[in-house]
């Protein structure tokens, strides 16, 4: 009887472990957008490389995916995503993502453009940048932003694909993309998984003493 009693409680145990609900976090500044952006991306303007520094928020496991808004008024985009963690001044290592040859068609308003990573690991409080570089040398885009208030843990950047990295600080309207990122944060346990833990420790102790 015991041996079945104990066979129950570590089930029970194990069932409580299993069952989390896995939880995501979002960086969204989509509703700060008042229509103000930043021109020209692309190296027509010698200026290939827009994005966005960010900070993985607390909890954040990893980075899903992420998205910039781009009205490609110059003709359709060519270009590649990438993301690398931020040193302070310019991305440092080896890259974390980057993406296959993409195209953004030509648009007259501002479109989506969704990255999908895969899923790639982040250290909360950690500063990363998340970019695209615009690589057919004929592109020109219209990349919206978003004030400064917007997401204080971050800010918009451009460069020249190399080290050459520059910001509009100092600037309240465009001191961050418009931009969506989402992030797996650590497995909460359901309330229920917390109960029955508890109640499987508490009979395991119960069991112990009884023997």
């Amino acid at each position: 009887m015991k041996t079945k009693l104990l066979k129950l409680v570590c089930g029970l145990a194990l069932l409580g472990a299993a069952t989390t609900t896995p939880a995501q976090t979002t960086i969204d500044t989509t509703s700060a957008f008042t229509g103000n952006y930043v021109w020209d991306w692309g190296n027509v303007d010698s200026t290939p490389v827009y994005g966005q520094v960010f900070t993985a928020p607390v909890g954040a496991a990893k980075l899903d995916s992420f998205e910039f808004f781009v009205e490609a008024s110059g003709g359709s985009m060519y270009y590649q995503a990438y993301v690398f963690a931020w040193g302070g001044s310019s991305s440092t290592g080896s890259a974390l993502f980057s993406s296959t040859q993409l195209t953004l068609p030509e648009s007259s308003s501002f479109t989506p453009a969704p990255i999908n990573t895969g899923g790639i690991a982040v250290t909360p409080g950690s500063q990363y940048v998340a970019y695209f570089y615009e690589n057919s040398g004929t592109g020109a885009g219209l990349w919206a932003a978003a004030p400064a208030s917007a997401y204080p843990d971050g800010e918009f950047v451009y460069g020249d694909g190399t080290t050459t990295w520059n910001n509009f600080q100092g600037s309240s309207s465009i001191g961050n993309s418009e931009m969506v990122l989402t992030f797996d944060s650590l497995p909460v346990p359901e309330p229920s998984t917390l109960a029955m833990a508890g109640l499987g420790g508490l009979s395991l102790l119960l069991f112990r003493r009884r023997k």
